[in-house]
């Protein structure tokens, strides 16, 4: 999978009031108005430390008491897509896929062009099997993102092969290749793949292996861009 990509939830918008203000502009019988502004201003402030909480506890990988913290904010403000996209990524931590799912979903319905969401719903959509879906999430990324498409697609075939599904991975894999055709490790693991897909047949009453087109290619030009690689 490609490092800096995983993670990509967004910003936190803060809510600010200025009371100060807000008092000056007030006629002295408009009590209402100002307790209400303070309600607003101490609601921030408790989302504010929620998700606080929420992103140091998501750090040291306490994905339950981060999922609690992010959990309190999106009760307080659910039209954060923030709030959504951390809380996804503490559930996936925790390895409650279907809700980290959902937490994306809800993610992406407040942010669609974020391309990064997509790609990591893409993720947790191959760890629950739903693999078309992950193709779709993925293309999508790739779409919005043209410039890291290349990864997208690896990360595509990358989480494929973590799920042990070979045949699957080659396709998104020669996708990323198309556009990035020196990326040595896509090479590396488009050649295990279609090993993977080699059959057996009997010649003369000996089993010899019959690997699919591209196998050796595959393998050699990783070589050839990293002679030292592992």
């Amino acid at each position: 999978y490609q490092d800096g990509v995983m993670v990509s939830t967004g910003e936190f918008t803060r809510i600010d009031i200025d009371l100060a203000k807000e008092r000056a502009q007030m006629p002295a019988e408009q009590k209402a108005q100002e307790e209400e502004i303070r309600t607003e201003e101490e609601k921030a402030k408790n989302l504010q430390e929620h998700f606080n909480l929420g992103l140091e506890y998501l750090k040291q990988k306490q994905y339950t008491q981060a999922i609690s913290q992010f959990e309190s904010a999106a009760e307080i403000d659910p039209q954060q897509h923030a709030i959504w996209a951390n809380l996804a990524q503490a559930y996936s931590g925790a390895n409650q896929t279907d809700k980290g799912i959902t937490a994306y979903e809800k993610a992406i319905a407040l942010r669609p062009e974020e391309a990064g969401f997509h790609n990591n719903l893409g993720g947790l959509y191959v760890k629950a099997g739903r693999f078309d879906q992950a193709r779709q999430a993925f293309e999508k990324a790739a779409t919005l993102d043209p410039g890291k498409a290349a990864t997208y697609h690896f990360n595509l075939g990358a989480t494929l092969v973590n799920q042990g599904a070979m045949k699957e991975a080659v396709e998104p894999l020669r996708k990323a290749l198309e556009l990035d055709p020196n990326r040595a490790v896509a090479h590396y693991w488009l050649g295990v793949c279609l090993y993977a897909g080699a059959e057996s047949k009997i010649e003369g009453g000996v089993v010899k292996t019959v690997l699919q087109p591209g196998t050796v290619e595959a393998f050699e030009k990783y070589l050839e861009l990293e002679p030292n690689g592992p």
